[in-house]
């Protein structure tokens, strides 16, 4: 009799345990991090992107090796493109946090607010850059210019988070530019990869 008890009772607390568990599971969220952990973590990747900014530079330098007289229109776009990505490194790291007291994200009005701000320094940047940038392409040779379509623009890409482009047809993988064949941009994508 005492072991049908004791039987029983551990079954029921297997049973308890078993359905329990998932409900109590569901019931309960991580904490939100700290306004200034997430502040402390968007500082280093804003950081981070400026820094890849300079790497990407220094690349494309090697990649083009550009001759004397092509180092002076060289070097101010690259001055330019520097400080663009200061400039951007420092409004991203400005970017809203829930203040003290608030619970949870900050609100559709402060995201987009945010968004409106980096995407109007990124077109000013672009601008600003632009007449160097045309002054650098006139002065390669055509060698140079294909290197420099190919792994120019990694300056335009958004600093606050944006994650691996998708693969969309008529897209090379990886690359923001179209595939331009004989049939040029209009033409069909092609054809799916085979499995």
């Amino acid at each position: 009799m005492r072991n049908k008890l004791l039987t029983g009772a551990a079954t029921a607390l297997l049973f308890v345990g078993l359905f329990a568990a998932p409900s109590f599971a569901e019931d309960t969220k991580p904490p939100r991090p700290a306004a200034a952990d997430m502040q402390k973590f968007a500082k280093e990747r804003c950081s981070e992107h400026s820094a890849r900014i300079a790497g990407g530079l220094a690349y494309l330098e090697a990649r083009l090796k550009p001759t004397a007289a092509q180092l002076p229109a060289w070097n101010k776009w690259r001055d330019i493109t520097l400080a663009n990505a200061k400039a951007a490194e420092q409004a991203c790291s400005e970017r809203p946090f829930p203040t003290k007291g608030k619970d949870g994200a900050p609100t559709i009005i402060e995201r987009r607010a945010f968004m409106v701000k980096m995407l109007t320094l990124k077109l000013d940047a672009m601008k600003a850059s632009q007449p160097a940038l045309e002054t650098l392409y006139q002065s390669l040779d055509t060698s140079q210019k294909e290197i420099l379509d190919r792994h120019g623009e990694f300056e335009m890409r958004a600093p606050f988070g944006h994650g691996p482009r998708p693969e969309r047809p008529g897209m090379l993988k990886g690359s923001s530019r179209m595939m331009m064949d004989d049939d040029g941009p209009d033409a069909p994508p092609p054809p799916p990869p085979a499995e």
